[in-house]
Formats: structure tokens, sequence, C-alpha cells
């Protein structure tokens, strides 16, 4: 049996190495995450910088030109559980990772070669630690960045879109190889110092990017956080009054266990689904990618992926007991020892924005998600866009301030009867917002220029 990612002859993308701990304490501005970043990815001014063929900077103060239009929030919160009318956090730390933050232009780059915009927002929800979100935030903004900024893309061109679709991919492949073999040395020397010390962690996240450049938005997933892009339109109302709404166009597929490309890698690498009681569940007859497509197993829904060890594990000393309700994710070393059972391949999407109408793209991970009223997918994408819709005010302008508002509300879950079930446990949750003009030809050279 042979894994579906093969970490064969993947190319290095980066020198990578984690700073000391006198770099560590350094302020790094504009939101950038403070760890684990690329060897001279902050600059003795504390510049945010990427190491790539550009010379510019993500956010630099002197020569920064303002996003035009666009306009957006984020908000999360750590989850907690409650017991005698008193709450008591789930992790010591929130384990949702976010970049850039509130009130920072980071976010935003010009195109080294034809001058657009390169917008970018990156979500991970780490499990096991908050360790790994972190990594995977950092070297996925610089090596994303580095992929946009390295080609004149015209994504209208659809060799082009495939190029950077595969290109984004064997980028993902690379950092979660990155990541594994660091884990994989941290785990040999924790055995050459006779097991004494502090164990490895082996943890991992789910890694959720987003690009806006050039109209059009390039959505790269791994895991079960999920994007959802709406769009404005007018709403029936029974007093013909008119009304708009965010109606969604676009959304991520959850790499849950029912995912069928990661459903055919976890049955075909050996991988046994469970039910929430630890039971072996009878698998259903899964198909080949290619033969089936995008068709969930609903079979699936709501197991656990367990990975029998074999010698590689107890050689290193993995703990072979966890299990993983996901079919998809970045790090998490037991699982990626070869035949890898769960695999890090995120699905790609480039979709062209509607330029005619204001658009919403909402970005969340799944506690926002699993704490809904609704099961189904596409059901949850439209009342949560409905309920962001109601409580954008029509006559008010969009900005960060009442888009941070929604967001706040997004993540408050207890009590909000509206969107989730009333519970005695909330996981961490965050929510971006980020709302996107309708905008004219004209201002879209602006933009560029």
């Amino acid at each position: 049996m042979t894994a579906i990612d093969s970490y064969t002859n993947t190319p290095e993308l980066f020198d990578v190495q984690k700073l000391n701990e006198k770099e560590e304490e350094l302020e790094i501005k504009y939101g950038s995450p403070k760890k684990f970043l690329l060897k001279d990815f902050c600059n003795k001014n504390g510049a945010f910088i990427v190491k790539s063929d550009s010379t510019n900077t993500l956010c630099n103060k002197d020569s920064e030109v303002p996003p035009i239009g666009i306009v957006w929030s984020v908000t999360n919160e750590q989850g907690y559980r409650k017991r005698n009318g008193e709450k008591t956090n789930l992790h010591e730390k929130c384990e949702d990772m976010h970049w850039p933050h509130r009130n920072e232009n980071s976010f935003s780059r010009i195109h080294p070669i034809n001058g657009k915009t390169i917008k970018m927002y990156i979500l991970a929800d780490g499990h096991g630690g908050h360790e790994a979100p972190q990594i995977f935030l950092a070297r996925a903004c610089a090596a994303c960045f580095k992929v946009m900024e390295d080609k004149d893309w015209n994504l209208s061109n659809p060799e082009q879109e495939v190029e950077l679709r595969n290109i984004i991919t064997d980028t993902f492949i690379s950092l979660d190889k990155q990541f594994c073999d660091e884990k994989v040395k941290e785990y040999e020397e924790y055995n050459r110092n006779g097991r004494q010390g502090k164990k490895p962690v082996d943890d991992g996240c789910t890694l959720i990017v987003n690009i806006i450049y050039d109209g059009y938005l390039i959505n790269a997933n791994t895991g079960d956080s999920r994007t959802v892009l709406g769009s404005k339109r007018e709403k029936t109302h029974f007093l013909h009054k008119k009304t708009y709404e965010y109606y969604p166009v676009f959304s991520s597929l959850d790499q849950s266990p029912d995912h069928p490309e990661k459903a055919y890698n976890v049955s075909n690498n050996g991988g046994i689904f469970l039910s929430s009681g630890g039971i072996p569940r009878k698998r259903p007859n899964i198909e080949p990618f290619e033969k089936r497509g995008m068709v969930t197993y609903p079979e699936l829904v709501g197991t656990r992926i367990y990975r029998p060890s074999n010698k590689r594990i107890e050689e290193l000393g993995i703990n072979h007991l966890m299990t993983l309700n996901m079919g998809g994710s970045m790090g998490d070393l037991l699982f990626k020892i070869e035949p890898a059972v769960i695999s890090c391949r995120p699905d790609v999407s480039v979709v062209k924005i509607d330029k005619s109408v204001d658009n919403m793209l909402l970005i969340a991970t799944d506690g926002i998600w699993d704490h809904l009223n609704w099961q189904e997918t596409e059901k949850q994408n439209e009342k949560v866009m409905s309920y962001i819709s109601k409580q954008l005010n029509e006559e008010s302008e969009v900005s960060e301030e009442l888009l941070n508002k929604v967001t706040s509300k997004l993540v408050k879950r207890e009590n909000n009867l509206e969107l989730y079930e009333p519970r005695q446990r909330y996981d961490d949750c965050t929510a971006f917002l980020v709302y996107i003009p309708a905008s004219s030809e004209k201002e879209d050279l602006e933009a560029s220029s």
C-alpha cells in the first residue's frame, strides 16, 4: 500500500530555523507570528520580510498603498467547559491561530512584477498543542507570498490556473514534510538521551489560506476549517420591501473522514474508521477518488481515524493510541509515518469574484461550524450568511468596526440560540469576515497601479 502523498523528491522550500530565545523576545510588528519564523524573516529594524526574489516588505510604512475597498476583521474565543456554573478553559492556550491580526495591513503586498495587490488571510486550528499552528501559520505565509510573487499570474488562462493549483499543493506537501522531518529528529534526539526530559509533542493543525488577487479568490484548505464566499443579492420580501442578503456562491469542502479523496487514502493505507465509542465502523465500498469524484461518504460522518502501530512508530516511541476526527491535516507525525494514513494534500480552488456586486468572505474554524443548529453543510453556509446579512445595517457603510461587531457575535456561541445549540463545552473558535465591495474597471486599475 502506498500513500497518495509521496514525500520523495519533494523540494525544500526554505532554510527554516527556530528563533533563539533572544530573537523570540523581539516584538515583530504588524501581527506576524512571534515564533518559528523563517531564518531572516525579521530584519534588524523589525520589518516583517519574506525570503524571496522580491525585496518588498509585507507592510512598508513609507511606501504602503492602503488597500482600496476591502475591509476586514477577525475575532476568536478560547474554548471552555461549563461545570457547576463555572467556566474552565479547555487548553492552556487557545489553539486557533490566525494571520494577520486586526488593525494591521500586513495582509497586503504589491506584486513585484505587475504591481497588482496580493491580499492573504490564514487560519490554523491546532489539535494536540499550540505549536503546530504557529509554525504552519508563519511558514505558509512566507511560502504562499513567494509563490504569488514569483510569476505574473494570469488566472484567466486555464493552464496558469492549473499550474498555480499544483504549485500550492506541492507547497503544502513540502511544508508538512518539513515539519514531520523536524518532529522525527526531536524524537530521535529524545531517544538518544534515554528518553529523559520533556517528550516531544506530536501535534498538528488544519490550515486554510485565502488569497485575493486580480479579481480571483484562491482558496487552499487542509482540514475542516471552512471558507464561504457570499455574493450580495436582492431578496424578495412579502411586503415588497427591497432587502439584500449574502448568498453562498463558493464553499471549501471540509476534509472530514467522509471526504472522498481522504477516505480512500485512509482506507488504502490501513487506517480504521471508529465510531464515537471507539468501535470499528463497517466500512462502505470506498472507490478511488478519480472514479468517484467529489461525492462524500455519509456513512463515515462523525467517525474518528485510528492507525495501527508499526515498527517505525515503535522505534520513535510515538503514542499510537491517539485518534483524529478528520481526513486531512498538517503535522500529526503518527499519521504521516509511511504509509501515511492522513493526507496533507489541500483542496485548491480558484474562484472568479463577481465584481458587479458586493461580496463577503467568511473564514472560520470548526468551533463555529460544529456548534450550529444545522448539520448539512449547505444549510450551515446559508444560515450563517443570512445571519451576517441581518447584522449588517443596510444604512451604514461597512466598516472594520461594524465587521468586528459581527465577528464578535459569531464567536460568542453561548446563549446565541439563533445559530448555536446549547452546550456545556465550547471549542476554540475563530471567524474572519472580509468585505469585498463591487468595483469598476477604473477602480481595479487604480488599485493595481
